[in-house]
């Protein structure tokens, strides 16, 4: 049922990962407090995604041109991409708005969208 070493691999990145969210979740917190208004929290996140999208598109260029990287992006279902980012960056607004103002309702929304 799989390579052990692949499980722990697996387990440490995603130890990593929930690591490194919630280090980003409390720095978020201590940075801007309760002083964000909605709208600055989606600016916030359209300006942190935007510097994402470019840096991790550059990357993905270079190994897909290099041969590194093969996809054929005509077998991508598109429609479900769309879908899980929608629903990624609804569930990331409504967690920075809940704890840019400590709102129980916004937290309880986007982990139920989150699931």
């Amino acid at each position: 049922a799989g390579n052990p070493h692949y499980r722990g691999v697996g387990v440490a990145l995603s130890l990593l990962a929930a690591l490194g969210t919630a280090t980003y979740q409390v720095y978020f917190k201590v940075t801007f407090g309760d002083r964000l208004r909605p709208d600055e929290v989606g600016l916030f996140l359209a300006h942190m995604g935007a510097a994402g999208a470019m840096f991790l598109s550059l990357v993905l260029a270079v190994l897909m041109s290099t041969g590194v990287y093969k996809v054929d992006l005509s077998s991508v279902p598109w429609h479900l991409v769309c879908a899980t980012a929608v629903a990624s960056a609804l569930f990331n607004f409504l967690i920075k708005f809940g704890i840019s103002v400590d709102s129980p309702l916004a937290m309880s929304l986007a982990t139920q969208i989150g699931i």
